[in-house]
């Protein structure tokens, strides 16, 4: 009676082990894939953005400005702004902020000045906070919202619109319906 060998029979709990395995997997590998989107969609922000602001008469007004961007963690901000002004004229400062996915909004803190060709006799560096919100049309991210001083006092910069710009490629690619294994549908045979 030792030696005889039990009936194996599945009992309810064995199949709800087996039911909890086949969630956990799914959830896991569906988070796997949201972080991966998550990496890809940070690396197409990382890069160069072209863009301008909003012309004013108390500051001295860029043609072109570039905000070289680094996203790390998918939140932290780092990079520069590079401005670049009429006559040779420019401008380099470091920048740093943070991301919030939920409202897509990038905030950018001037830090430091790396350097500049900018009479400062006559015109005054302005260190401030840029709150962009992130958008797409098409194949183009565009960053728009405010530039505001960071200095609170009196005679302070005006608070000024701003937008940057960058495209990218669509890696999603999608299958024509000419794929051999729907063509062979009607190879398929039934019982």
């Amino acid at each position: 009676m030792l030696n005889e060998a039990l009936p194996i029979t599945s009992s309810a709990s064995e199949k709800s082990i087996c039911y909890i395995q086949k969630v956990s997997m799914k959830r896991f590998l569906f988070t796997i894939l949201i972080l991966f989107q998550v990496k890809c969609y940070n690396q197409s922000l990382n890069g160069l953005w072209k863009g301008g602001s909003q012309h004013s008469i108390f500051v001295l007004n860029p043609v072109e400005e570039v905000l070289e961007l680094e996203v790390n963690n998918d939140r932290f901000i780092s990079g520069v702004i590079h401005s670049y002004y009429t006559k040779g004229r420019f401008d380099h400062v470091k920048i740093s902020g943070f991301i919030n996915w939920k409202d897509s909004i990038f905030t950018i803190i001037d830090g430091e000045e790396i350097s500049h060709n900018i009479n400062t006799k006559i015109f005054s560096t302005c260190f401030g906070t840029m709150k962009l919100k992130l958008s797409k049309t098409g194949n183009t991210y565009r960053l728009y919202g405010k530039w505001v001083d960071n200095d609170k006092g009196f005679l302070h910069c005006p608070t000024l619109t701003t937008w940057f710009e960058k495209s990218f490629k669509d890696t999603i690619q999608t299958k024509p319906a000419t794929d051999i294994v729907l063509l062979r549908e009607t190879d398929i045979q039934s019982h």
